[in-house]
């Protein structure tokens, strides 16, 4: 029986630690996962960032709810946390929210409840399911990446809510792995680029800076996520063939598959 991704190379673009899930999908429709992580997360070096981590954890007996808008989020935090001596008993009075079933899936496996989830998993839909739920007010935590999109915090600010954010990783671009992407890709090595985060776009153009990308990457298909990170990669010129309507790895997988049977 044919499958649906049978002969085609698919280039994961995450980084190492989160491919896996994606991989295995990949193959069960038959296809070839290359993977060619262009970022990796790692804690924020700064001083002053390091300052003020460590205050917001000394903390948290103030607030009332916890945000975390990605799996990376939630285990840079215990990783801070544990470093300070602390455990998710720490915050097991505070009611959470997150953005999608993956991360809540790793704060149940610490012991911990979660509170709201949407059924968008992505910030428009959090905003959504928080709205009846989060009065002004209510003091949240917002562990988040140095990068990170303006919308959550800045629509919960309006709303009145005591927002305190605080930076506990960073994404930047994986070096070490740029020659291997331009020779999977002036090889023809690939049939198609999988985009998992706006991060992952970024990192790409600035890769192919210098190149006319339009000629450079004629006939490789281009995928993502979902269609946030599809508008930053028009926003950077980068045209996406396809983007997942549920935005998790199987919608991507599955917006694969709906690329090639078309």
């Amino acid at each position: 029986m044919k499958l649906p991704l049978d002969g085609k190379r698919i280039l994961i673009t995450r980084a190492p630690h989160q491919a896996d899930e994606l991989a295995a999908l990949i193959r069960q429709k038959g296809g070839e996962p290359v993977s060619v992580p262009l970022i990796k997360t790692i804690s924020p070096a700064d001083p002053d960032t390091q300052k003020a981590l460590t205050t917001t954890l000394s903390l948290l007996d103030q607030f009332d709810w916890i945000i975390f808008t990605s799996t990376n989020a939630v285990n840079f935090f215990f990783e801070h946390l544990g470093k300070r001596g602390k455990t998710p008993a720490d915050i097991s009075h505070l009611r959470t929210a997150v953005v999608g079933p993956k991360t809540a899936q790793l704060l149940r496996e610490k012991g911990l409840s979660v509170d709201v989830m949407p059924e968008q998993y992505d910030a428009e839909g959090l905003l959504q399911a928080l709205e009846q739920t989060l009065k002004p007010g209510a003091r949240v935590l917002f562990p988040r990446a140095k990068q990170v999109r303006r919308l959550l915090p800045e629509s919960l600010k309006e709303k009145g809510v005591d927002l305190t954010e605080v930076v506990i990783y960073e994404t930047v671009p994986a070096m070490e792995y740029r020659e291997t992407l331009h020779r999977l890709i002036r090889n023809r090595e690939v049939d198609a680029i999988t985009f998992t985060s706006s991060s992952t776009v970024k990192h790409f153009v600035s890769f192919l800076e210098g190149y006319n990308r339009e000629t450079y990457l004629k006939g490789i298909r281009l995928v993502s996520i979902g269609p946030v990170t599809a508008k930053t990669a028009e926003k950077l010129g980068v045209k996406i063939d396809a983007f997942a309507r549920t935005y998790t790895m199987q919608g991507l997988v599955e917006a694969l598959c709906q690329l090639y049977k078309s």
